[in-house]
């Protein structure tokens, strides 16, 4: 019996590690997200045919506001609720609300309410991410960098001037 019950209860706890992740894809690409201290971070990029794996370690975003350097980023929130994941025609979205931890708030650049909607179409190499920063009050934010990743691979080749 109780051989049985080690099985049971490894099962079920591969079934909850497994549950902790999302998947947001469409015919070509995955981008996939999994739950850590309240938030949900952006661990690998990938091509459908295996051919191309990126993993990253996700801020998932930067919030930079007017004359200051104190920044937001995941780590400064909590989800509320779950995900939603849902198709509309040949497109997959995910959409996760998050409202910030109670230290953040001071910073006056911390929205009230922020929302990430993940979105894929079939047939493009890419997903894209939308970002809604909600306030209750007048805020200015000097920047707002939409994905803020890093991976611990050697990398080439850069981009919009960079090595």
């Amino acid at each position: 019996m109780k051989k049985l019950t080690g099985i049971f209860i490894l099962c079920c706890s591969s079934m909850l590690l497994k549950a902790q992740e999302l998947h947001i894809k469409n015919d070509k690409i995955e981008r996939v997200l999994r739950a850590e201290n309240k938030v949900w971070r952006t661990v690998k990029f990938a091509s459908l045919d295996g051919k191309r794996v990126l993993s990253v370690k996700s801020d998932e975003f930067n919030i930079l506001p007017i004359n200051s350097n104190e920044t937001l980023s995941i780590a400064d929130f909590e989800t509320v609720g779950q995900p939603r994941m849902y198709h509309k025609g040949d497109t997959a979205f995910c959409q996760i609300i998050y409202k910030p931890l109670a230290q953040s708030l001071k910073n006056p650049a911390c929205p009230q309410n922020l929302t990430i909607t993940y979105f894929a179409v079939n047939g493009q190499d890419f997903i894209r991410k939308k970002i809604r920063l909600s306030y209750n009050q007048a805020a200015t934010v000097d920047r707002l960098e939409v994905e803020r990743f890093v991976n611990n691979k050697q990398q080439t080749g850069g981009g919009r001037g960079e090595p």
